[in-house]
């Protein structure tokens, strides 16, 4: 799934043909018809003003919208060469994968998914949950044998923000990707944001 900015027409489009809309459409005419001519332009006014807001108020949420989820950035990958040896390199959070090994630096925002290998962090999820405050975060146990069994406080979300990091003797702090691109918490926000389930509205049953 793909979010892509609608266009002008489409919106229209879908505008008025939604119940609300063919009745404003069919009052417009049922009025012209009768010969309140003068009425009818008023409401054709009425009409294209409120189009265009509305136009405009959803194209600005799109670019909202777009703007958070092509958001990228270069994150430093650790991964092994054609002769078997591990090599840091720097690449777009974009090209990460599952199984990757990345480099956490402080003030960085989590690209995806991640388990925590070594040390421990505080994060801030604000953007994610909307809930404010920092969260402490602890590598995995040595017990978990499986990194997709690791515990919700070894797990770093995509979209948080990498506040503070406590590492002994400034040793680097590492992470596996777990889920990229839609696959993630934030992926899922954002398509439930962008694809929600359309409720069922009484009056619209009704009409």
């Amino acid at each position: 799934t793909v979010i892509h900015e609608e266009s002008t027409l489409g919106i229209l489009r879908e505008i008025y043909t939604s119940p609300l809309g063919i009745y404003e459409v069919l009052s417009l005419l049922f009025v012209f018809l009768e010969g309140f001519h003068y009425f009818a332009l008023t409401i054709l006014c009425l009409m294209v003003t409120s189009a265009i807001s509305e136009v405009r108020e959803i194209r600005e949420h799109q670019h909202r919208l777009l703007h958070y989820a092509k958001g990228s950035s270069e994150v430093i990958v650790i991964r092994r060469d054609s002769s078997g040896r591990c090599v840091k390199s720097i690449i777009h959070s974009e090209l990460l994968v599952p199984g990757d090994t990345i480099e956490l630096t402080e003030n960085m925002t989590i690209p995806a998914d991640c388990v925590l290998l070594n040390s421990s962090c505080v994060v801030n999820e604000e953007a994610l949950t909307g809930i404010g405050g920092e969260k402490f975060k602890q590598a995995i146990k040595v017990r978990d044998i499986s990194v997709y069994k690791a515990s919700p406080s070894s797990i770093l979300m995509a979209g948080s923000s990498l506040l503070h990091m406590q590492t002994g003797l400034r040793a680097p702090t590492y992470a596996v990707v777990l889920l990229t691109g839609y696959s993630t918490t934030k992926g899922r926000l954002l398509r439930s944001v962008a694809f929600p389930n359309k409720a069922q509205v009484g009056f619209y049953g009704e009409a």
